[in-house]
């Protein structure tokens, strides 16, 4: 080693050579230092539980970005090359569309979900925030967890993937995102209507997922995760369910949320699996006996899901916009329904042969909606037996 060399090395700073091999890791320190610190300064300063607002939480939100620019700073990488991913704004249109389009599907498939347990959802709630849709989504963006991308996926997600696959960095920044978020539940603000932290960071890891397939499909557009991410909280408001239905059924409530996105995230995941180049590299298949399994003990599910299902269910289908939705209680009807895992089953069977003779978008659109059918078949016969007390 050369006397130069040797200089070098003894007069870099202890901290900047901690930070050079440990980045992720103290990135992860410090947002949860800076998020938490400034959370609880609100807390204590500003009259404690009874009056910590949202907005309170404005400037812990800001802990992801200014931890990502610290540890930026103290790497000597440019910080310049950081901050242009957030204004990186040059990706394919269709990915703003589902950027938006997804978090729509989600709300849409948990509200299915709560209405076959036996909820009440209301369109009015809907109606009357449509026109702040642009306005929520700016101020969501900017301020309500768009501002948190710079880090997570600005920062965290591109030094991971050096060492570990897209899908596992995913799981790892979903559990580590969701820890972020757990003073909050402590504070006053819970994310979620229980107050449950084991589905929280069940739901926050497959956003994690959905939000990674985003980043790494555009190239590493930040601005995209952020409206991505923006769009999330923004449908969260958009949930079709009245107030007193909240406060009564939250469990339930969540639980419908958190089955949706799992699903979402699971049809994106056999998408990306079957795409040339997919983000994650995943083998994603379904195999015949798994398949099989779920047919067969579909039946009992079925049968007696839409067995026990009480006289007053009608009324349970009422949507209050004045639109009422009324099941056919006939035995014809539950049969037909207990009926749908053989069909889907024999669809399965039928379609592997045929599906022999053909390659690329046919197989791919097979394989999703058969993973579509088979998860919405199994979660809305669950959702029945809970809202009717199994």
């Amino acid at each position: 080693m050369t006397d130069t060399t040797m200089a070098t090395v003894y007069s870099r700073n202890p901290v900047s050579v901690f930070v050079e091999d440990h980045p992720v890791s103290v990135f992860f320190a410090a947002a949860l230092t800076i998020s938490w610190g400034l959370w609880t300064l609100a807390f204590v300063g500003l009259g404690g539980r009874e009056t910590f607002t949202q907005g309170m939480m404005i400037p812990g939100a800001f802990g992801p970005a200014l931890a990502a620019a610290l540890v930026t700073y103290l790497r000597g990488d440019s910080l310049t090359a950081w901050a242009a991913q957030i204004v990186d704004w040059r990706v394919s249109p269709r990915w703003y569309l589902l950027a938006l389009g997804l978090p729509i599907l989600a709300v849409s498939g948990a509200s299915t979900l709560y209405l076959s347990g036996g909820g009440i959802v209301s369109t009015t709630r809907i109606t009357r925030m449509l026109p702040a849709v642009p306005v929520l989504l700016l101020v969501n963006a900017v301020l309500g967890g768009g501002n948190e991308e710079p880090g997570w996926r600005g920062f965290a997600l591109p030094h991971l993937t050096t060492q570990y696959s897209p899908f596992a960095s995913s799981l790892i920044i979903g559990v580590v995102w969701a820890v972020w978020h757990f003073p909050l539940f402590f504070l006053g603000a819970p994310r979620l209507l229980s107050g449950s932290l084991p589905l929280y960071t069940i739901l926050v890891t497959a956003f994690s997922v959905l939000l990674t397939w985003a980043y790494e499909s555009t190239g590493g557009s930040v601005m995209l995760a952020m409206l991505f991410h923006a769009a999330i909280n923004t449908s969260m408001s958009f949930v079709p369910i009245p107030r007193d239905a909240i406060d009564a059924y939250g469990l339930l409530v969540d639980l419908a949320i958190v089955t949706a996105v799992l699903f979402l995230t699971l049809v994106v995941l056999a998408y990306d699996a079957h795409c040339d180049g997919g983000v994650f590299d995943l083998e994603f298949r379904i195999p015949t006996a798994v398949t099989a399994v779920i047919a067969l003990a579909g039946f009992p599910l079925s049968v007696a899901a839409f067995t026990v299902m009480p006289d007053q269910m009608a009324t349970h289908w009422t949507v209050t916009s004045s639109l009422t939705l009324v099941p056919d209680e006939t035995l014809p009807a539950r049969l037909a329904l207990a009926a749908i895992p053989a069909v889907t089953f024999a669809i399965f069977i039928g379609g592997k042969s045929l599906l022999q003779r053909f390659r690329g978008r046919v197989r791919l659109i097979f394989n999703v909606v058969l993973i579509g059918l088979l998860g919405l078949l199994v979660a809305t016969h669950l959702f029945v037996l809970l809202g009717n007390g199994f």
